[in-house]
């Protein structure tokens, strides 16, 4: 498990300066996109049996203990109407566990945030977070690039595209393991909002935090 120094090592290189592109390209891989509705996303072309559950869903299944933590709704959160999400399989005792999916030809496991809408809008992704070993840094990077073209900063241990809303890095957490981010920064910016009105961390930890 990711320890907490590297999650605040891949912050502190999200606020380092940077150029950023004038353009707004959204960061997406194809079904998974940074501002598409929740309901969106939980229709999305998901491995077979494999669904997102969110905190803040009306009746949850039979989830694995650490994994329900993982997606826990306290009452801070309920307020700032901000919700974890993370795609779970069945195994084969009927308990929902982690799924993953692919960057690449690369396993990741899947978390994200979702800000409900104003108004009564629908609920929409914020961001997404993905975990992976190591060893799949450069191909990651690599997949990336092809999708999104040359990162506007990057060296050994990081890659990042950022432009007028939307970011995506990929960043080593921690010696065994590798984050990579999809933000509306629009979005993410009204989660902070919301959330330091309501006197909760800025920096929801997902599967792998502590």
């Amino acid at each position: 498990m990711p320890r907490l120094l590297g999650a605040l090592a891949v912050f502190a290189l999200m606020l380092f300066p940077v150029l950023v592109k004038a353009d707004d390209q959204k960061y997406s891989l194809g079904f998974i996109e940074p501002g598409m509705t929740i309901a969106d996303l939980r229709a999305a072309d998901w491995p077979a049996g494999a669904k997102l559950f969110c905190g803040n869903d009306e009746a949850l299944p039979e989830i694995d203990e650490k994994s329900r933590r993982a997606i826990m709704l306290t009452e801070r959160l309920k307020a700032s109407g901000v919700a974890p999400c993370a795609l779970f399989g069945k195994d084969d005792d009927g308990l929902w566990r982690p799924r993953q999916i692919k960057i690449g030809s690369n396993p990741a496991a899947f978390w994200a945030i979702a800000l409900a809408g104003d108004n009564g809008e629908p609920a929409v992704l914020a961001e997404v977070r993905m975990w992976q070993q190591n060893e799949f840094f450069a191909a990651t990077v690599a997949a990336l690039t092809e999708k999104f073209g040359r990162p506007e900063q990057s060296d050994v241990n990081a890659a990042r595209w950022i432009n007028a809303r939307y970011e995506a890095l990929v960043a080593h957490e921690s010696k065994n393991g590798i984050i990579t981010f999809l933000i509306d920064n629009a979005l993410r910016s009204k989660v902070i909002e919301r959330m330091a009105k309501n006197s909760v961390s800025t920096n929801p930890q997902g599967p792998h935090g502590q």
